[in-house]
């Protein structure tokens, strides 16, 4: 599988999915640090799982996807080689993880870099960098656990609607859903809404972007678990109906 995977890798050499890993991430901070006032972090991170870390997942499946899917290639490349197409499937993805996790630690480099260059402020407060950097780490942790879900599903889309359908509605849905039912008694219903209603808690932010004020349900860390094992089995469920799908594939 390692050697898939760097097969794999080697395929977006000097390609765009590997320029998003930090264009994506500098374009948030630039604009984060231009406009985010005193509130940079709380910004930054709420753009990023709202808004660009969507569009990103998305991106890197659907670049992966088009790379062996295009018109000219049609998936032969993968059908004619003695390799099981499961395996082929999972490597695509497994690289896509890797990219997103990279994008994610990109990010969370430019938010603790800007924090110091901002002067320590802290969600509006002045602090010790030293007393951010470990809620800035757990939080994007839990971004990367809670979103892991959408690597599987943005394959399928990418390969239903095609690369634009899969940018459109993984951004789009995620945006609205994210915001609107995150702070609603089912958000556990709507997968989307899992990583803001996780940093709530983690990070005091609600999916509006303001601050959750003290003493507020929504600061109850139990939900921070249970987010994070919903997206897990639902990426292991995603994954294993796109490996068998795509495996079932034959060559046009």
């Amino acid at each position: 599988m390692l050697n898939l995977m760097k097969a794999e890798n080697l395929k977006f050499k000097r390609t765009f999915s590997r320029k998003l890993i930090f264009l994506g991430p500098l374009g948030l901070i630039l604009l984060s640090f231009t406009f985010g006032f005193g509130y940079y972090q709380i910004n930054a991170f709420n753009w990023w799982y709202t808004l660009i870390y969507p569009g990103c997942i998305a991106l890197f499946a659907a670049l992966s996807n088009q790379k062996d899917g295009n018109k000219k290639l049609k998936y032969q490349n993968l059908y004619t080689v003695p390799v099981d197409l499961r395996a082929s499937w999972l490597a695509k993805m497994g690289v896509a993880a890797f990219y997103a996790l990279m994008s994610c630690g990109v990010v969370l480099l430019g938010i603790i870099l800007g924090t110091g260059i901002k002067g320590f402020v802290w969600q509006g407060t002045t602090l010790p960098l030293s007393d951010t950097i470990l809620p800035m780490i757990l939080g994007m942790a839990v971004v990367f656990l809670t979103s892991v879900w959408e690597i599987p599903l943005c394959f399928i889309l990418a390969k239903k609607f095609g690369f634009l359908g899969a940018v459109l509605l993984n951004v789009g849905v995620g945006t609205v859903g994210g915001v609107l039912l995150a702070e609603q008694g089912f958000w556990f219903m709507m997968p989307y809404s899992w990583t803001s209603r996780a940093m709530c808690p983690v990070l005091g932010i609600r999916p509006n972007n303001l601050l959750v004020e003290p003493g507020s349900p929504l600061l109850d860390m139990s939900v921070v678990p249970v987010a994070v094992v919903l997206s897990l089995a639902l990426c292991a469920a995603l994954t294993l109906l796109c490996v068998r799908w795509f495996s079932k594939k034959e060559a046009a």
